[in-house]
């Protein structure tokens, strides 16, 4: 297979991101597994981006990329090295690559693995540094290839300078990419999160543009894994059942029957109100253990209210792993 020269994903990287520098380690990666994402697009696969850290809540973000994915996908899975990074440190990029490597290579899915390197910028020193190079590098690779969906493990460690509220649950790095990545973002909280087929898929559905889109994909790779796709919808006084299935339907293209839904596999469940919108999602999700939950935000905030309020909140406090979708200007459309 024909390898797409890293020099273009440095040159991409370096005009949007001048303090980011990218580059390909050869001495880890395998050159023949690597892949040309032009490729993948003319072959209508997603590129997925994987960053891990060395630990345990990374490695699961990187197999749940590996259930999410499928033969015309490809993985781009990276490492962020810092000027503090020390060059025998057990969780060195190098180290890191590799032993994904292993477990990438044995699946069959184009994959490239990308050993970032981090420049500090001027006048910030210490952790929040560390965090915004970590981030900022893998908002870089995001940017650079148009990803289209980007996975990451959070492990808690909020650093108190850096302010959002989005920070106090799931750390720094983890936060900072929710806030400023506008891709789909799925974010892994715990080390032990189940990513079998058989986990199931769950979505929280408002009836809202970008949810049309994020149901879709939902659906998308529930079909792919061969799993169940479990949708919840609260109830308002604006869209009721009738409402919200003809909506469901539409985006999936079928008939606007319950029926039509489960026939492709869809279960829906409408839910009473009971305290917040978060909470009443979050208490019928969280028994269910899903693969992944899809949420997603319907207005563009800034700051930490980036998210809105109730994916803000389920981010924050919902003990399954994240898959939040943001609105793009073509939801509307």
């Amino acid at each position: 297979m024909a390898a797409t020269s890293i020099g273009t994903l440095t040159r991409l990287a370096s005009a949007s991101f001048p303090k980011v520098a990218v580059r390909m380690n050869k001495s880890v990666t395998a050159i023949d597994a690597s892949f040309s994402f032009e490729a993948v697009r003319a072959r209508n696969g997603r590129l997925f981006v994987v960053a891990l850290d060395g630990s345990g809540i990374a490695a699961t973000a990187l197999r749940l990329a590996l259930a999410l994915a499928s033969s015309k996908d490809g993985l781009f899975v990276v490492s962020v090295e810092t000027p503090e990074t020390d060059a025998n440190e057990l969780n060195h990029p190098r180290r890191v690559l590799a032993k994904a490597e292993t477990t990438v290579a044995a699946t069959g899915i184009d994959y490239q693995l990308v050993h970032l390197s981090a420049k500090k910028a001027d006048g910030v020193d210490g952790k929040v540094a560390k965090w915004r190079m970590l981030a900022g590098s893998i908002v870089s690779l995001v940017e650079a290839v148009d990803a289209d969906l980007v996975l990451m493990g959070s492990r808690g460690l909020a650093v108190t300078a850096y302010t959002s509220a989005t920070a106090e649950e799931l750390g720094s790095v983890a936060a900072a990419c929710l806030d400023v990545i506008q891709h789909p973002i799925a974010v892994v909280k715990s080390e032990t999160a189940s990513v079998a087929a058989d986990a199931g898929i769950a979505m929280a559905f408002d009836g809202s543009p970008v949810s049309l889109r994020a149901l879709r994909m939902a659906h998308g790779y529930a079909r792919k894994m061969g799993s169940s796709l479990h949708v919840c919808s609260v109830l308002t006084a604006t869209r009721g059942e009738s409402a919200l299935t003809e909506l469901m339907a539409s985006a999936l293209e079928v008939e606007p029957n319950l029926d039509a839904l489960q026939a492709i596999g869809v279960d829906v469940a409408f839910l009473d109100r009971e305290g917040s919108v978060a909470e009443t999602i979050m208490a019928h999700i969280e028994p269910l253990a899903p693969l992944a939950t899809v949420l997603c935000t319907a207005t563009i905030f800034h700051s930490e209210h980036l998210l809105g309020s109730v994916s803000r909140r389920m981010v924050r406090r919902g003990k399954f792993n994240i898959l939040l979708v943001k609105p793009t200007e073509d939801d509307d459309a």
